[in-house]
């Protein structure tokens, strides 16, 4: 993640925090037992505020020690509030494509929804360089799985940013795919997996989550605040009668071994 990108996200990183959702401890679970390096040392690429981090923390264990890498300085300010100062954790200012560590450092380096904002070819070359051998490089996304609401939010947003980039294009550049991870040098045994999983959300929850997106705010500094509260009170009261809704999330995972 380049610089001037990361600036996207200043004042969000309190939002991103509190409403969106972690990933499954079972998916760095799998994902780790592929893992043939005797290190035990992780990356968390891109971590913002830290909701990934907790996660592989949980996963991993004590036994690891884990370098969340984040070169927004809000989502960084939130990080180091959560994770500063425990065990084995360290906290890195740097982007993803330029990493300040030695060679051969990491068995495992997760990027968890940010592919989309990073260079990919510097980031594998990177990968290649900081990820010892016989280490595991994965991106791992969450995918919410289609529902009323969730199309009405997307529709509304791209009503009145017209000019944003497409949203079923934007989705499918969140993960790399198979065919470029097994094509780029250093890597081999291109692998995939996802795990299905659910919560309940009411109108606000879903809000605070759509409102952690910076597409959104782009909207929302075009026509306000107070308009796109109560335009989404109406979409959630439309779709969702009875005040809550049930989504259905999906996290999935593309990785590749170093050689």
């Amino acid at each position: 993640m380049m610089r001037e990108d990361a600036e996207r996200f200043d004042g969000l990183a309190e939002a991103y925090a509190a409403f969106r959702p972690g990933y499954p401890a079972a998916a760095f679970r799998d994902i780790s037992a592929n893992v043939t390096s005797p290190l035990r040392r992780a990356l968390d690429l891109g971590a913002g505020p830290g909701n990934s981090t907790l996660s592989l923390r949980e996963a991993l264990g004590p036994e690891w020690t884990i370098a969340a890498v984040e070169p927004g300085r809000d989502m960084r300010r939130v990080l180091a509030r959560r994770l500063g100062g425990q065990n084995g954790v360290m906290i890195l200012d740097a982007c993803v494509e330029a990493l300040p560590l030695p060679t051969g450092f990491a068995s495992l380096a997760t990027l968890c929804t940010a592919w989309h904002w990073v260079n990919p070819i510097q980031t594998m070359a990177e990968m290649a360089r900081v990820i010892a051998p016989g280490g595991v490089f994965v991106v791992l996304r969450n995918g919410r799985l289609p529902h009323p609401v969730l199309d009405a939010f997307t529709a509304y947003f791209a009503t009145l940013n017209p000019q944003g980039e497409d949203h079923a294009r934007r989705e499918a550049r969140k993960l790399p795919g198979l065919d470029f991870l097994a094509a780029q040098p250093g890597f081999a045994d291109p692998s995939a997996a996802s795990w299905p999983w659910q919560n309940e959300m009411e109108c606000q929850a879903l809000i605070d989550l759509w409102l952690t997106r910076a597409t959104a705010w782009e909207v929302v500094r075009r026509v306000g605040l107070t308009r796109v509260l109560g335009d989404l009170r109406a979409l959630c009261a439309q779709h969702m009668p009875k005040g809550q809704v049930t989504l259905h999330w999906e996290t999935q995972a593309q990785w590749v071994r170093r050689t």
